[in-house]
């Protein structure tokens, strides 16, 4: 009855790979610039849901930023909404913004542009609470456009050897979560 390749799920022919050694074998290929996957093309479509997203921001936030409660919320139609409490104004109600698509990225140089869909005079009190340093690292502000480097966002986070193989890389929105189509080739 039960073969050697069984599986306790019930699945004949299954290996289970465990996360050491996938974590193990990720390492060896990146070292290697991927060689031994030489040829290979990929594509991905990557649902990311807000709840994941916002981990993401939280934690890409440096703690001088004069910002807190950062939380964004994808809407459709490639809109952000942005809710955030100013940290040296705490009577203040939170700020609210929109943020739309305008320009996707395209590695290395061209980076992910968002336009401030807001009242006016909000992107002057932004600039001015905002300053280079107060943004992570590869995310900008000029005047009613924030942009997002994501060339820099992937180095810094130490993933600086993919960008080479990415072909194109694209953002979008849906209620609820935000979409990541990426084509890559070795």
């Amino acid at each position: 009855a039960g073969g050697e390749h069984d599986q306790p799920g019930g699945e004949v022919g299954a290996m289970a790979i465990g996360p050491l050694v996938l974590a193990r074998a990720l390492e060896q290929l990146r070292a290697s610039r991927f060689a031994d996957l030489k040829g290979a093309r990929v594509s991905l479509s990557i649902p990311v849901s807000q709840r994941l997203l916002n981990e993401l921001v939280t934690a890409a936030i440096p703690a001088s930023a004069p910002v807190r409660e950062l939380t964004v919320t994808p809407r459709g139609s490639n809109v952000l909404d942005v809710r955030a409490r100013v940290s040296k104004l705490d009577f203040l109600p939170p700020i609210k913004v929109a943020l739309e698509i305008e320009q996707q990225p395209r590695l290395p140089d061209t980076p992910l542009g968002l336009r401030l869909r807001s009242f006016p005079g909000l992107t002057a009190i932004a600039g001015s609470l905002l300053s280079p340093t107060a943004l992570p690292r590869g995310v900008r502000l000029d005047g009613d456009r924030l942009f997002v480097d994501v060339r820099q966002l992937l180095e810094g986070a130490g993933y600086g050897d993919l960008v080479p193989l990415i072909d194109r890389l694209h953002v979008a929105t849906d209620e609820g979560r935000l979409i990541v189509d990426i084509d890559a080739r070795v």
